[in-house]
């Protein structure tokens, strides 16, 4: 990082996870669930704008010039058609609205989850009662594959979190989904995504002592061990004798 302002970032450390670099602005410290805040890059060229992953370098990213100027935002869906309607829009966030799409995720309707992302409505929300999100309550449904498909093709961002700070994937692995763990990380999820208590996937499927293809998948996909909980405990100390 070589220079901040409230709106924008300049990176220079193409080494650095967006991770990273988000956690050592100051801004992101003083944010109200500052962990669904991500670093966005602003359309330039005719090409759509974007949230950066939050485990891939910032030098995988193709920046013009040697400094790439990224913004610190709250996460929202990406909208990459020109003619939006914003009365359209407003008129699809309505709380019914979105009560009623998370019924249809709850009831397995993927042809209408995706009928209405295509009309414009941004996947990235809390439910009201439970603050979970639509990828994290896709990810507890019979056959989540499709569901999970649709909602990332419609603008889920698979980093972004519930109240309580998980993602998709700590979800799924909570559930003990194969099905759903294995579709996130095709998706492009990040086996190295972190809580807000600084645990990965990988560590709470030995706490939780889930299906061992669901480790086995997530340390496939290249999942960090090591991984230390407010205790100094590590995945190897929760695993108990006879179980390796």
């Amino acid at each position: 990082m070589c220079s901040q302002s409230r709106n924008s970032i300049s990176t220079c450390n193409q080494d650095a996870t967006t991770t990273v670099s988000c956690q050592s602005t100051m801004l992101s410290r003083e944010l109200k669930e500052s962990f669904n805040y991500g670093l966005f890059c602003p359309p330039s060229n005719g090409k759509a704008g974007k949230f950066l992953d939050e485990e891939r370098r910032l030098g995988d990213y193709p920046f013009n010039g040697p400094v790439g100027y990224l913004e610190l935002k709250y996460k929202r869906r990406v909208y990459k058609m020109l003619n939006l309607d914003e009365r359209q829009l407003k008129a699809l966030h309505t709380r019914a609205n979105l009560r009623r799409f998370l019924e249809c995720i709850n009831g397995g309707q993927v042809e209408k989850v995706a009928k209405m992302c295509a009309k414009g409505l941004d996947p990235n929300f809390h439910c009201q009662e439970t603050g979970e999100t639509p990828l994290t309550i896709a990810t507890g449904t019979k056959k989540p594959n499709k569901l999970l498909i649709a909602l990332v093709n419609g603008g889920a961002l698979l980093d972004y979190r519930t109240r309580d700070g998980a993602t998709a994937l700590h979800r799924a692995v909570e559930r003990d989904s194969l099905e759903a763990v294995s579709t996130l990380l095709e998706l492009g999820a990040s086996p190295n995504y972190r809580d807000t208590k600084g645990l990965t996937p990988v560590y709470l499927s030995v706490t939780r002592k889930t299906e061992p293809k669901i480790c086995e998948a997530l340390l496939h996909d290249h999942a960090t061990l090591g991984i230390q909980d407010s205790q100094g405990w590590q995945e190897v100390h929760q695993v108990r004798e006879g179980e390796v």
